[in-house]
């Protein structure tokens, strides 16, 4: 048999595993910096340490020089997102979703549209690398969510049921082929079970003509090792949640914004691609937004020291959101690079307004990450809770009690004057459904641990705080009910999304309101419950 010519089965970049919205603004703006005026090797150097601090592999040659062509490598796989063109001079500029994205405008919504509008045929898969059979007619994430949708697989699918899809999901009529070999596999619990021939897992790169067990094992690897990146990317879009009972099940974000976003963009038709005239094709793929397909060539200059104070920035946020000091931050950057605080200010000037999207997505992932991000959930809340007014909050998660087994809730909440305090746990998740196991803890490690610290001051109230409950909302006061009998005082349940809006608000309410309400409590899904209680 003669090797084979294409791949058949789906193929993403997989050195980028994690592409949260955020990191892709970083990314985007330090490689655009490298392609634009940023010539000083000097630079380039520490760019790539940069790229090195985002979690990318970079290595140093054998003189300690980063080789600058590896930047071309970040640039080839930002294309695949379509949010970076290259000419026939193979010189790279960014689409209209790129440059939105350099400028940190709506970074997560721009990466759900470029992962629903991602397709096959494509320029990437005509890469000499890649190679994907043309006559695969599909979008790989949009056949996904279809799948998601399909009540025959129960609203959840694993990344032993992606790799069904990677292998099978040629074009979008293959929908039912995969739902019943996704079914078998679901039984079997082994992916070989439904290939049919070792060549549907055959690569251009990976054949042996008499060695097809070898290629059947390295494919099948090979299926669940894009099955998992496709799973990574998702996520970093917050276009799936995990499953609050096993976090090897993967559910579609019911979000309001999510859901809007799927809806905006699902039904878009597969765009023909002329392999000629790859430019224009990769710049429509990247228009985001905008009716017109094709856009000059951006004038716009970014300077690398400005790409990398601004990464600094977005760093600097994600790992403190409600607890970044933007004046320490500047002073700071002012000292590193020898330049005054006003000069560090207009360096960031296009990205310090944008305190507040990077913050609340940064806590929507954390909310959504299945207990993954716990802990930085847990500090991020108690950095909300003391913007509300509560200025004596304490991040104690992972405080050890020394004269008794168990042990503290996440957070301590309390306000200066005031005589009486809450505690509160945060939970990683968007399907929360207060198990047994928590209202035992409350009856057992939580009720009195108040009178463990030097103040003693007394807790009137406990809180959940979730990225969504997996409950109905009259199913979830009867489970605080039961939960309040345990603590022996009020137990609330509030969403992320509700204490978002109101530390977001202009005038939000004084911290003794936001007390008196939790006092009562109840079930606090937005905002706007927790100011009428």
């Amino acid at each position: 048999m003669p090797n084979p010519k294409f791949r058949t089965m789906w193929m993403f970049p997989r050195n980028i595993r994690k592409i949260e919205a955020w990191k892709l603004v970083q990314i985007s703006q330090l490689l655009e910096a490298c392609t634009g005026n940023t010539t000083s090797q000097s630079v380039q150097d520490q760019l790539y340490d940069q790229l090195e601090n985002l979690g990318l592999k970079c290595k140093a040659n054998a003189h300690g020089v980063k080789n600058p062509g590896g930047m071309r490598t970040y640039l080839a796989q930002l294309s695949c997102l379509g949010l970076f063109w290259q000419d026939h001079d193979r010189v790279y500029s960014s689409t209209f979703a790129g440059e939105e994205l350099i400028n940190a405008r709506s970074p997560l919504r721009i990466l759900r549209c470029q992962l629903l509008r991602m397709q096959y045929p494509s320029v990437y898969g005509l890469g000499r690398n890649v190679s994907v059979d043309p006559s695969m007619k599909v979008k790989p994430f949009v056949f996904l969510i279809e799948l998601w949708q399909d009540p025959r697989l129960g609203g959840y699918l694993t990344c032993l049921d992606i790799a069904v899809a990677v292998v099978y999901g040629r074009t979008h009529k293959c929908h039912d082929i995969c739902v019943e070999k996704i079914l078998k596999v679901r039984e079997t619990g082994d992916l070989a079970t439904v290939i049919e021939s070792v060549d549907d897992v055959r690569t251009p790169k990976r054949y042996h003509e008499h060695n097809p067990e070898e290629d059947l094992a390295r494919g099948i690897q090979d299926a669940k090792d894009i099955a998992n990146t496709a799973k990574n990317y998702l996520e970093s879009a917050q276009l799936i949640v995990t499953n609050a009972e096993d976090n090897k099940r993967f559910e579609l974000n019911e979000d309001v914004c999510v859901q809007g976003d799927i809806c905006t963009w699902m039904d878009e038709r597969i765009e023909p691609l002329d392999p000629d005239h790859q430019a224009a094709w990769q710049q429509r793929f990247g228009r985001y937004t905008k009716t017109k397909s094709i856009r000059s060539r951006s004038t716009q200059q970014i300077n690398g020291e400005k790409a990398l104070v601004c990464s600094n920035f977005i760093n600097a946020v994600t790992e403190a959101p409600y607890a970044f000091n933007l004046q320490a931050f500047i002073n700071d950057q002012a000292a590193t690079y020898g330049k005054t605080p006003a000069e560090i200010g207009l360096l960031i000037s296009g990205v310090r307004d944008r305190v507040a999207n990077i913050e609340r997505d940064t806590i929507k992932q954390a909310a959504a990450s299945g207990g993954r991000e716990a802990i930085a959930l847990e500090k991020a809340v108690t950095g909300i809770f003391r913007k509300l007014g509560f200025d004596l909050s304490e991040h104690i998660g992972q405080k050890t009690a020394s004269n008794r087994e168990g042990g503290y809730p996440d957070i301590r909440i309390r306000a200066s004057g005031m005589t009486e305090c809450g505690f509160g746990d945060s939970k990683a998740t968007m399907n929360y459904d207060l198990p047994l196991n928590d209202t035992i803890k409350l009856k057992t490690y939580y009720k009195d641990c108040w009178q463990e610290f030097d103040d003693k001051t007394p807790s009137r109230f406990f809180l959940y705080i979730a990225g969504g409950f997996g409950k109905s909302a009259k199913a979830v006061e009867s489970s605080l009910q039961k939960c309040t009998e345990s603590y022996g005082q009020p137990v609330s349940a509030v969403t992320v999304d509700a204490l978002l809006d109101l530390v977001e608000m202009t005038n939000p309410p004084p911290a003794a309101k936001l007390m008196d309400a939790f006092k009562k409590g109840g079930y606090f899904a937005s905002c706007v419950d927790v100011q009428n209680a």
